[in-house]
């Protein structure tokens, strides 16, 4: 079943692993940037997708995802990673794993 887009004066932002339906208002990319940040378009290497209500990633982006989360585990395994270091990878692995969980398996 398709899904309308409600709000049809948005701009979507296709990107890697989430597109952005991108309303400055509501944006947490560009809260992270600070509150001069102006920006018309949204600043995906500061994207929370995970958060961020303008985000949103389906099946298209599941090679994506995969992708990253086998690279993810490959950086997890290497000898001397700080424990710092594999904490951060756990975290990052669990978010992947959390979005393909719900983006699911089905074609």
């Amino acid at each position: 079943m398709s899904q309308k887009l409600r709000a049809v004066h948005k701009e979507v932002y296709p990107g890697l692993i989430n597109d952005c339906f991108f309303d400055a208002a509501t944006a947490l990319c560009l809260k992270k940037a600070g509150p001069q940040m102006t920006e018309e378009r949204p600043l995906f290497a500061q994207c929370d997708w995970e958060k961020c209500p303008n985000s949103c990633f389906s099946k298209k982006h599941r090679a994506a995802f995969k992708l990253s989360l086998d690279e993810a585990l490959a950086q997890r395994s290497l000898p001397k990673l700080s424990k710092n270091q594999r904490v951060a990878l756990d975290i990052v692995i669990a978010k992947y794993r959390s979005a393909l969980a719900r983006i699911g398996d089905a074609d």
